[in-house]
């Protein structure tokens, strides 16, 4: 073998071990990096796992802003709904919006699926969380869906005065005691879906107003039935005849102060019941309390 072709040759495998050694290089860096990468995403969740337990929830997001795991989302998110909710509790407390609460909700839910890779601890305040902003959008939606029957409900306090209402020739209205018993089963029903509603809320005794309308309107059934069962003990008296109260006759009910600190009043049934709702999204906004720490 000549000279020449032997140094081609070892010209040839020095190129080849600079190329090795290079690539060798880039591989170690490569490495390197992601060794890098993988132990900052492992301290930033470490990190962001104190924060959180300290209520530190600011410093937690910020700790897990580059970090991609699902533990680190799950982290994230709920950190981030924790900060929100830290902000925005006293003002939902007194102004509630609902879709904050939807919004939170949904959060809460997506962090929810990776719940199982937190702590045991962080994992029970996240589920319990989820839980609660469940609780309180059903409730709202279960209020709106039986407000229409609860209106209706708030009609017995007119039946009274409407019996000794004069018609066109200055006489009381006419009624039957059959069409006043359907009435009363109706508002029966009505108040034990209101009541049924008043239960499933949490603090129940807190929501003022609900309480005194079912309270009032377990009276005013219960006074109706009584007269009609007097009306029915009369022998001169069917179930389908058409009588008149006798005399004159007005009932009214006293104002009560809502927790807006508003009078309100039953007859007024619109504005009692809208004044009642405010007290009800109070009273769901405070199942949130242990998530607030203040300002």
């Amino acid at each position: 073998m000549s000279n020449e072709t032997t140094a081609k040759k070892n010209n040839a495998w020095g190129r080849k071990k600079i190329l090795i050694i290079a690539v060798c290089a880039v591989a170690a860096v490569l490495i390197l990096s992601l060794a890098a990468f993988l132990l900052r995403g492992f301290f930033a969740v470490q990190a962001a796992q104190i924060c959180v337990k300290r209520g530190e929830y600011s410093s937690a997001v910020e700790y897990l802003e580059n970090a991609g795991s699902d533990k680190a989302n799950a982290l994230r998110e709920y950190a981030s709904l924790r900060k929100e909710i830290n902000s925005k509790y006293a003002q939902m407390i007194t102004d509630f919006d609902i879709s904050v609460f939807s919004d939170w909700r949904d959060r809460a839910a997506a962090a929810a699926e990776s719940a199982g890779s937190l702590p045991k601890d962080i994992e029970a305040s996240l589920l319990s969380l989820n839980e609660k902003l469940n609780f309180i959008c059903s409730e709202y939606d279960a209020f709106y869906a039986m407000r229409p029957e609860i209106l209706e409900l708030m009609d017995v306090f007119g039946e009274i005065n409407r019996l000794y209402t004069k018609d066109a020739d200055g006489y009381n209205v006419t009624f039957t005691i059959a069409e006043e018993r359907e009435k009363i089963s109706r508002w029966e029903y009505l108040l034990t879906e209101t009541q049924n509603y008043l239960y499933s809320l949490p603090n129940e005794d807190k929501v003022y107003l609900l309480n005194y309308l079912v309270k009032e309107a377990q009276g005013e059934i219960g006074e109706l039935k009584s007269t009609m069962d007097r009306l029915s003990e009369r022998e001169d008296i069917t179930e389908f005849d058409e009588i008149r109260a006798t005399g004159e006759g007005k009932k009214s009910f006293p104002s009560v102060e809502s927790s807006s600190g508003v009078s309100v009043n039953l007859e007024n049934k619109e504005e009692y019941v809208q004044y009642m709702f405010v007290g009800i999204c109070r009273t769901l906004t405070e199942t949130l309390g242990e998530y607030y720490r203040g300002i």
